[in-house]
């Protein structure tokens, strides 16, 4: 009877703990909007991340070169994948193939990020904490994300 009491528990407590973090996953999947933090207005490049069920991150940047003489746009579109997992206020960005190729002087996104807002349907403020190799100089990287 005991036994059965505490499997029972058990079983009820994983259920509770499985379904809370399945929950806080659920906040980042959709389509996000990056906001320019060097020039808001700019309309020289928009950026749409896009967070999977499961752990698939894609993102695609569109850059817009400028008018041509005709008025059609010279737009280049820029898709790159990663992959990503949560954890409490932490957000893991890492590529599809690992990260062996990561250089920390190319600007890339991948790294250990610190959530400070998450507003489901709202938006998503995230500071970069560390490289994926763990290592801490120049990690710092702030992105803010609009729900589109």
């Amino acid at each position: 009877m005991k036994k059965t009491i505490v499997i029972s528990l058990f079983a009820v407590i994983a259920t509770i703990f499985v379904s809370c973090k399945m929950d806080h996953q659920n906040r980042y999947i959709g389509v996000w909007e990056r906001v320019s933090f060097s020039n808001p207005d700019s309309a020289d490049r928009r950026s749409e991340w896009t967070f999977y069920a499961g752990d698939k991150l894609e993102i695609a940047t569109v850059y817009i070169e400028g008018r041509k003489k005709d008025s059609t746009l010279n737009d280049t579109i820029n898709f790159e994948q990663y992959v990503y997992s949560t954890e409490g206020h932490t957000l893991n960005i890492y590529g599809i193939n690992g990260d062996e190729d990561y250089d920390p002087a190319s600007g890339n996104i991948r790294g250990n990020y610190w959530v400070d807002e998450l507003k489901k349907g709202k938006r998503i403020k995230m500071t970069r904490r560390q490289h994926p190799d763990g290592s801490t100089g120049a990690a710092f990287y702030r992105i803010e994300l609009t729900k589109k």
